[in-house]
């Protein structure tokens, strides 16, 4: 299988949005005739019957050998189910080792805070503790500290720094950009991360000036795309057909062929 962070080029990623096995099954089909890297697989999408080893298993050998990045925000998105962090680092576990490659821990795994990256000793060691056990199975990890508004590019830096200390391959954070302004200075953060970050950095933002930073973003930083299959793509995030113009206009042409 392939990784997520061994790739000379920024990574195409397609995130599933479907709540039940069939669906992603057919959006990883169409995704892969499209020609995407690798999928993000949101756990918590799935209804509750389908959450089982079977499917699971289902889901990622339909992806073949293009490697999944899996997530789970059940504590978030307003979702029904309440489950602690164990539980959810359980379910994360469960799902990696029916065949994901890459897992998303949120930096405040088991200590909930805003922004999302704790300080607290006992939870930032058990952070590692976990962190440690995946590299060991073969996986790679990712933190991602969503603090959903804009901050200053010294601050970004100052988050995916702690990210690294704790032994990640990828720090994902993600702010926000109302306008000119923050839009400009979270560029100017792509390249600080760059220039004082040894690990790959996913940083996103949401916001009405967000449109930009997500497609231009992965070119700069050589990261990663995080698309939608192109029947489905809609607002900020491009469909997996936009981000390889993109990414042939940037000069790359090591792409996957599309399957007519």
């Amino acid at each position: 299988m392939e990784s997520f962070i061994q790739f000379d080029r920024p990574i195409i990623t397609s995130m599933l949005k479907s709540d039940n096995t069939q669906g992603l099954i057919e959006q990883i089909k169409l995704s892969i005739k499209e020609g995407t890297d690798a999928f993000g697989f949101q756990i918590e999408t799935l209804l509750q019957r389908y959450r089982n080893i079977e499917n699971y298993k289902k889901i990622l050998s339909s992806m073949g050998d293009r490697p999944a990045y899996i997530t789970s925000y059940q504590r978030g998105n307003n979702n029904p189910i309440a489950q602690s962090d164990e539980e959810l680092t359980e379910i994360l576990m469960q799902v990696f080792r029916c065949g994901a490659k890459l897992m998303d821990i949120r930096g405040d795994l088991f200590d909930i805070c805003e922004g999302e990256l704790t300080m607290e000793p006992k939870a930032v060691q058990r952070q590692k503790e976990l962190i440690n056990a995946i590299h060991e199975e073969g996986g790679e990890v990712l933190m991602s500290s969503h603090v959903l508004k804009f901050i200053p590019k010294e601050k970004v830096l100052e988050i995916a720094l702690e990210q690294q200390s704790r032994g990640v391959d990828i720090a994902k954070i993600v702010t926000a950009a109302d306008n000119q302004s923050e839009l400009d200075e979270n560029f100017e953060a792509i390249m600080l991360l760059k220039e004082k970050v040894s690990i790959k950095t996913l940083f996103l933002c949401n916001g009405k000036y967000c449109t930009k930073h997500r497609v231009i973003g992965p070119i700069l930083n050589e990261s990663m795309f995080l698309t939608m299959e192109n029947s489905i793509a809609k607002g900020a995030q491009p469909s997996i057909e936009k981000a390889r113009e993109i990414i042939k206009l940037a000069g790359y042409n090591n792409l996957r062929e599309i399957i007519k």
